[in-house]
């Protein structure tokens, strides 16, 4: 899920994964939560603005944020029911808030001092909701669908709150594999003529000599993106692999002695190999990998 979502987020395609129990409507409709509560967030600083000028009694600071979120609610689902049911709107506004809260309960943050706790936002929007609806048919729909996307914000909270150590130790752990994989790839496939290197030394300068091989790197790449995930640590480290070996290859081309050629050699044809497999992929990870090749020399 973690690679459909970053690749969605950088190409708003969906990604050819394989295994993953997610379907495209998923996606779409996480998406037009992340938009509503984009919505409500500038409805919100907007409100700001308009009780400052229209409202002449002072307000306490936290009761100035209840009524910001307040307009903020009220001015989404106005305007955005237009393409959403009034359930969908109303749940981009509580994951505007879930999302803070979120953040609260992790303690990623200190509180705002000025801020009531973004767990009584979401009371105090609940209890907006109810005065403003009148048929409680219509009020218990939209309500809903608040308590369920609650409920998937607190289980995130739980299962990061517990395992956050775990977790952390576990992508560490992820990322010295694919490193280690990866340089064990380029390594195994920058010299496709290794052997016969170290007999005929003296040809080092016929660059057409030392050839890459293209196709093996980049099959065994495909099942290391396909089957072993993590797309974002996989970039990452093509990215820095990319840009380390461009920049030796132009420190050292300007070289001609054989030991420094051979270097020279190995940072270029890896590099190569990098591009090659990048070039070759197809949409949506072309554009997903394809800013690791933003270095290249036109």
């Amino acid at each position: 899920m973690a690679d459909d979502f970053y690749v969605f987020g950088k190409t708003l395609s969906i990604a050819p994964r394989q295994g993953v129990d997610i379907s495209k409507d998923q996606i779409v409709f996480a998406a037009t939560l992340c938009d509503i509560a984009i919505m409500f967030y500038l409805f919100h600083e907007f409100a700001h603005i308009f009780i400052d000028e229209d409202i002449e009694e002072e307000l306490d600071k936290k009761d100035h944020e209840y009524l910001a979120d307040y307009f903020a609610m009220v001015s989404s689902l106005t305007t955005l029911s237009e393409g959403h049911p009034l359930t969908v709107v109303y749940a981009g506004c509580e994951s505007a808030l879930l999302v803070f809260s979120m953040v609260d309960e992790l303690r990623l943050f200190p509180p705002y001092s000025t801020h009531p706790p973004f767990s009584d936002r979401i009371k105090s929007l609940r209890q907006f909701l109810k005065e403003d609806i009148e048929d409680e048919g219509s009020y218990n729909a939209i309500i809903s669908i608040g308590h369920a996307t609650e409920t998937i914000f607190n289980n995130i909270v739980n299962n990061v709150d517990k395992r956050s150590e775990k977790y952390s130790d576990f992508i560490s752990s992820k990322k010295k594999e694919i490193d280690t994989e990866i340089d064990y790839l380029l390594d195994l496939h920058w010299n496709w003529e290794s052997t016969r290197l170290t007999k005929e030394m003296k040809v080092i300068n016929d660059k057409n000599y030392i050839c890459p091989n293209y196709a093996t790197f980049t099959n065994e790449m495909m099942v290391l993106l396909r089957y072993g995930g993590h797309y974002e640590l996989i970039h990452e480290k093509l990215l820095s692999v990319y840009t380390a070996t461009l920049s030796k290859s132009q420190e050292l081309s300007e070289h001609t002695d054989e030991c420094t050629r051979v270097q020279f050699f190995e940072s270029f044809n890896k590099m190569k190999l990098i591009y090659n497999f990048v070039t070759s992929l197809s949409e949506p990870l072309a554009t997903v990998f394809g800013d690791v090749l933003q270095n290249r020399k036109n």
